[in-house]
């Protein structure tokens, strides 16, 4: 992989340009930001537990 290499240029529906490249070594701080989001973010769900809607008792009905 060739360092900052673009790879894809375009303009979205609207009008900002976008660039795809290969990284570069200053992009190595914005990754790391990335990455340790990303780790925090899975903490962060990983935490969270599974609710589920209690069983009503039979012979209820919907009003």
């Amino acid at each position: 992989m060739k360092v900052g290499k673009i790879i894809r240029k375009f303009v979205t529906k609207d009008g900002k340009n976008v660039i795809f490249r290969t990284p570069i070594l200053e992009d190595l701080d914005d990754f790391l930001e990335l990455i340790n989001s990303l780790v925090d973010e899975r903490q962060t769900f990983m935490s969270l537990k599974k609710f589920q809607e209690k069983k009503k008792p039979s012979g209820c009905s919907k009003s």
